[in-house]
């Protein structure tokens, strides 16, 4: 049966189309960030400062970063970013349990096509394991878009896949996060979506041990258009699944069948996504000069 091989089918595809567009930058100082100004380049603000993010030192300088004003960057992947090496601790700090005070993520995070590996977190080793994402909180004004984001996150309870919150923008990624909780509630995208989520791939699975609550997220007040979720992998029929689930209406969550035919992703865009038959939609590395 065709499953995830087909992502790594049309990423080579991928490459071989975009390389001559692909710019690495690698910085002396492994955590130190490169700031300048990136104008003219397709689908950034002209003239917008940007943080160059090329090693996995300086994405995980991110991680439980509680400076508001790194915070409130705007940051851009330069190329794959391996993080095997790391425990993760979300980006925006989200408040949970015993813990006190939201220092939400408010700048843009632009992976320009590019994918974070090896992402792991067991949420239960310190500090606790709940309300926990890749991202925290994304902020009212946050933006993460164009990223693929591949791993496994863990935790007591309340995990999400991407964010715990997002009051923010989510637009054009793939999330391929595995998400357990053990004492129930794991969502493939996150747990409370605020905001707005589109243009997404999802692929990881929904784990949780006993009769416990699954979904795309927990809860969503906002809205989640042109998500497209392989049911064989996530794992879950619901679009929500915190208190009573609401099933999904068969516009976000598809058969494999469906998944493995490009006339199935009306609202993606070939400027930023690579589509055909027989293979999962992978991101277009786009460029940073």
């Amino acid at each position: 049966m065709i499953r995830k091989n087909k992502i790594m089918t049309a990423i080579s595809i991928g490459a071989v189309l975009i390389m001559s567009a692909l710019l690495v930058y690698t910085s002396a100082e492994a955590n130190i960030f490169k700031s300048r100004a990136l104008s003219g380049i397709p689908g950034l603000p002209a003239g917008c400062q940007y943080e160059e993010i090329s090693t996995a030192a300086q994405l995980y300088a991110l991680s439980a970063n509680t400076d508001s004003a790194a915070m409130s960057k705007n940051y851009v992947l330069m190329n794959d970013i391996d993080l095997g090496a790391y425990q993760w601790e979300p980006i925006g700090y989200s408040a949970a349990n015993d813990e006190t005070g939201v220092i939400p993520f408010t700048g843009a995070f632009d992976g320009r096509g590019h994918t974070i590996s090896n992402i792991k977190r067991d949420f239960g080793i310190a500090p606790n394991g709940w309300v926990r994402g890749f991202f925290g909180t994304i902020g009212a004004g946050g933006v993460v878009r164009n990223t693929t984001f591949v791993g496994r996150m863990q935790g007591n309870s309340w995990v999400g896949g991407l964010f715990a919150t997002n009051n923010g923008i989510v637009e054009d990624c793939l999330i391929d996060i595995n998400v357990y909780g053990p004492g129930g509630n794991a969502f493939c995208v996150g747990i409370h979506n605020n905001g707005i989520t589109r243009n997404v791939v999802l692929l990881g699975k929904t784990e949780t041990d006993g009769a416990t609550s699954k979904g795309l997220f927990g809860t969503s007040s906002g809205t989640a258009t042109g998500i497209y979720a392989d049911a064989d992998e996530v794992l879950t029929p619901n679009y929500t699944g915190a208190g009573t689930p609401v099933a999904d209406d068969g516009t976000r969550i598809y058969s494999h069948a469906n998944m493995m035919l490009a006339s199935t992703y009306t609202a993606l865009s070939t400027e930023k996504w690579t589509i055909a038959d027989e293979l999962y939609p992978v991101l277009k590395t786009l460029p940073t000069a």
